[in-house]
């Protein structure tokens, strides 16, 4: 039996604390509690591992995905987590969000589970800031040749990052049946959110979760940081398990993905450029290699 399997035995005390601390009282009290919560920090290798090199199912069956994100392993992003640090640190920690926080750097696959998590970065750090610090360290997030993750328009374009274009229609509340998408470039920026939008379905179950995330927290910073990671770690656990009843259903918009007559493009031609500097489009397959006969 491996560790993962031991942890239904050890972390009951620990996880009904933290994931109805809606008051901001501490969720550790005694000796037993903080083992449990070193514990869980130990699994992090088991619970949280890198994201495969297939590509994945959600992509490979969907004709709208497959063509344009066939190489995509996951989604970036940052979220924010209330802490408490020194009033001497408290600048650097108060942000766009005003209140003291961690910009906690993670990556989803589209299991929504996380396949990398750094905390400990102060609240007014910018994203693409932290996603260049995590690949500059040897334990980093790694990206292979090859392949990429999604962003959001935080970051810059670069080898392993793909964000939407700038400047267009991008946010799946502003699209529906009657504002469908109107050149190839809309087209690519609402499949993007269509699809990206796991992370921020992840990032709301976990702090649906653990509501201690977003409470004023009463430990040390390191502690805190600590926490942040068993969090996500747990959230990987349970989703191990079932469905769990804190991740909300997201509309796709299904009606305004299709019959709208706009050519998609595939990865490959997205790096294609026509003499006036606009992006060559070729139509994409029919349907992905996985589903012809």
């Amino acid at each position: 039996m491996n560790t993962a399997e031991q942890v239904p035995a050890d972390v009951v005390v620990l996880l009904a604390d933290v994931s109805s601390s809606g008051t901001g009282a501490p969720p550790c009290d005694g000796p037993a509690d903080w083992s449990v919560l070193y514990a869980i920090g130990e699994l992090r290798g088991e619970m949280i591992k890198p994201a495969s090199m297939n590509t994945p199912t959600k992509i490979r069956n969907s004709y709208r995905w497959f063509s344009y994100f066939r190489d995509c392993i996951g989604v970036i992003d940052g979220t924010h987590v209330t802490t408490k640090v020194p009033g001497s640190m408290s600048a650097a920690f108060c942000g766009r969000k005003h209140y003291t926080s961690q910009n906690v750097l993670t990556a989803v696959n589209f299991d929504m589970r996380f396949t990398y998590v750094l905390a400990e970065w102060e609240g007014s750090t910018h994203d693409a800031s932290i996603l260049a610090d995590s690949l500059s360290r040897s334990d980093g997030l790694q990206i292979p040749d090859g392949k990429f993750y999604l962003g959001d328009a935080g970051y810059a374009c670069r080898p392993g990052i793909l964000p939407p274009f700038r400047r267009t229609r991008y946010h799946l509340n502003e699209f529906s049946a009657k504002h469908r998408p109107l050149n190839a470039r809309e087209l690519f920026n609402l499949r993007h959110s269509s699809l990206r939008v796991t992370i921020e379905r992840a990032f709301a179950a976990l702090k649906n979760m653990f509501k201690v995330l977003d409470q004023k927290p009463f430990h040390t910073f390191d502690t805190q940081v600590k926490l942040v990671l068993d969090c996500c770690i747990l959230h990987n656990w349970i989703l191990g398990w079932d469905e769990d009843e804190f991740i909300e259903e997201v509309v796709t918009f299904d009606e305004v993905e299709t019959g709208h007559g706009v050519d998609a493009c595939d990865n490959d031609a997205w790096k294609v450029k026509g003499k006036s500097g606009q992006t060559q489009c070729r139509k994409p397959e029919a349907t992905p290699p996985s589903e012809k006969k």
